[in-house]
């Protein structure tokens, strides 16, 4: 006759759970204070077919979220068309364009950085995806 046998999960007595206390500020991030890095400063113009870092506020939670979009068409001196493009689940830094476009006309103030171009990532169109050469991981990216 077989018997199972439950093993138990232990942790030694060695070890310390962490819990933060309610003022510990650890976990506050401050998203105005990225802003003034140089990071994020527009430091070249865009053109057509660059990609770019949107900056556009959530009415709703009253914070900013960046977004990943190419620059489309420069509508005026001000304003581009410009396609976003989703977030990808299993790969960080990596971004694909939805099945269908989302498209919008940005004013050029919401444009914070040009991106460097894209490391195109998978090999059959399931798996395409486009990884950029910076670290977003630190921005709220929608």
């Amino acid at each position: 006759m077989r018997m199972k046998i439950r093993r138990q999960i232990l942790h030694s007595e060695s070890e310390e759970d962490w819990v933060p206390s309610d003022n510990d500020d650890y976990f506050d991030v401050n998203w105005d204070s990225i802003e003034d890095t140089d990071y994020l400063n527009l430091k070249k113009d865009p053109e057509v077919s660059n990609f770019v870092l949107v900056k556009l506020l959530n009415e709703d939670k009253r914070i900013s979220e960046f977004f990943v979009a190419k620059d489309l068409e420069k509508k005026s001196p001000d304003e581009w068309k410009v396609c976003f493009q989703r977030k990808g689940s299993k790969v960080p830094n990596a971004f694909i364009f939805p099945n269908i476009a989302e498209i919008s006309v940005v004013a050029r103030a919401y444009l914070k950085m040009v991106l460097p171009p894209p490391l195109d990532i998978g090999t059959t169109k399931r798996q395409k995806k486009m990884q950029f050469e910076v670290n977003l991981c630190s921005l709220y990216l929608g």
